[in-house]
């Protein structure tokens, strides 16, 4: 279950296509983009169920959180820390107006331009928005590496690695599409009543991503006849999968 933004909180997602995008609002670990069809079976509100399109993967920021130091005379002027997305490694480095430049540790950099004499909130400010901005967060990854992790904590030096007295600390980074942030997710065109009995007992999908749900059918169970998105519980029921039970059989009838 995650928090979405079109549907409010407890919606239990089955993706229905393929995609090695943002793995942040997993669940059965499958993945999600935009473009991914999306099974929403299990609302707490069955009238949300449905079928769905990821149509925007909001925004938010990446950064969950810094705790800073002020600037005090230009100390932070050259400073650096770094952090890795499992892939490329990163270093947000700080220019103040004394410009002693890149210190091109190796790397990809991120530079934050701050004031003389910037209190630890516009230090802080400043950081996430330069990190926020560069994109850098936002990138292709499998699960393994859906939380960043910073390769030291303390604010640094070229010259000086082990200045861990700093007090400036990054605790926490998640991807920027991912946990916290609202996905979009907009009933498909072919099952939103537009033309109308789009919708209705009998109409079936095919789960084709996920650890344990790939491979499955589901089927509108609940209501029988057509329904009227927005106002009737929609309620799936599974109909095909290896060495289940699935709909029973009554008089013939499915």
């Amino acid at each position: 279950t995650y928090d979405n933004g079109a549907l409010g909180l407890g919606a239990t997602l089955t993706a229905t296509a393929l995609g090695v995008l943002p793995p942040s609002i997993t669940d059965d670990h499958a993945h999600y983009f935009v473009g991914t069809r999306v099974l929403v079976k299990d609302q707490t509100d069955p009238v949300e169920n449905g079928i769905y399109e990821i149509t925007d993967t909001g925004t938010g920021e990446e950064v969950t959180e810094i705790i800073t130091v002020a600037d005090v005379a230009n100390s932070l002027d050259g400073t650096y820390w770094t952090f890795h997305d499992g892939t490329t490694a990163f270093y947000v480095w700080y220019d103040t107006p004394a410009g002693a430049g890149d210190p091109a540790p190796g790397g990809t950099g991120i530079m934050v331009a701050i004031a003389t004499a910037a209190s630890a909130e516009d230090v802080k400010n400043a950081t996430i928005s330069a990190i926020n901005a560069s994109g850098a967060l936002v990138v292709a990854y499998d699960d393994e590496f859906a939380t960043f992790y910073v390769v030291n904590n303390n604010v640094i030096t070229a010259t000086d690695a082990t200045a861990a007295t700093s007090g400036f600390t990054v605790t926490v980074f998640i991807d920027g599409v991912g946990v916290g942030t609202a996905w979009i997710l907009t009933r498909t065109s072919d099952a939103d009543n537009s033309p109308s009995n789009e919708v209705s007992g009998g109409l079936f999908t095919f789960i084709e991503d996920g650890a344990t749900l790939a491979g499955t059918g589901w089927i509108l169970i609940e209501p029988s006849g057509d329904a009227v998105i927005g106002t009737d519980p929609l309620v799936f029921s599974i109909i095909s999968s290896a060495g289940i039970d699935a709909l029973p059989l009554a008089g013939g009838t499915m």
